[in-house]
């Protein structure tokens, strides 16, 4: 991959998170569970997950901080911004993936991660343009993996309608006890044969593709 797909990379994540931020608090807004007129700016230091960092350097994609699990009301207030924030990035993703297909064709490629990795083939401004459509669309394609800290099991957590005993266990190992990052790092950063969560994340971000395909 060339530089300027990094760089597509690079804004892809940051615009991901920034656009996650974003949906949750207009939505958190939309519901009453903020103030409709208070207007923040991003604290990167809280968004940013470092491993999720990390992982972006190595995958191509990452995540952010992960959603609260202990979120108040019923579960349409809980489920509501979960899904925005991972709506918005691929939703953007895809206007910027129609954008490409319009202006320069298609690559021969549905999978996102040859989509991320931009062929040499285009020019810069196009090489820029596809990785970040890509890179935003596979940051919320991962976010739908069911393991924490993706939004993912935020998603499935809140869907429960009351958690039993054998949830909150799985719960106290996944989240309290870190075992669902270690086995995220783990596929994301397999050093042999490859990242074990490439395969899934194609899968999951193929109908995404074909949308604007």
């Amino acid at each position: 991959m060339r530089p300027v797909g990094l760089v597509g990379l690079l804004i892809a994540f940051f615009a991901s998170l920034a656009l996650r931020l974003v949906a949750r608090r207009l939505v958190n807004a939309r519901l009453g569970v903020t103030h409709r007129g208070r207007v923040t700016a991003i604290d990167w230091r809280h968004e940013l997950d470092p491993f999720g960092a990390v992982a972006a350097l190595v995958l191509g994609t990452g995540w952010g901080r992960a959603a609260t699990l202990d979120g108040l009301g019923t579960r349409g207030r809980r489920l509501a911004p979960v899904i925005a924030g991972i709506l918005a990035p691929i939703l953007v993703g895809e206007l910027l993936l129609i954008a490409f297909r319009l202006l320069y064709g298609h690559t021969g490629s549905l999978a996102v991660a040859d989509l991320m990795a931009a062929s040499s083939d285009f020019g810069y401004p196009a090489q820029l343009l596809l990785t970040t459509a890509a890179g935003m669309i596979a940051f919320g394609a991962l976010a739908l993996i069911p393991l924490p800290p993706l939004d993912g099991f935020a998603l499935l957590w809140h869907s429960m309608r009351r958690p039993g005993v054998t949830a909150a266990k799985i719960r106290h190992v996944l989240v309290d006890n870190n075992i669902g990052l270690v086995i995220l790092l783990f596929m994301a950063i397999y050093p042999f044969g490859g990242s074990f969560l490439t395969l899934p994340l194609n899968l999951i971000a193929l109908p995404l593709v074909l949308v604007a395909w």
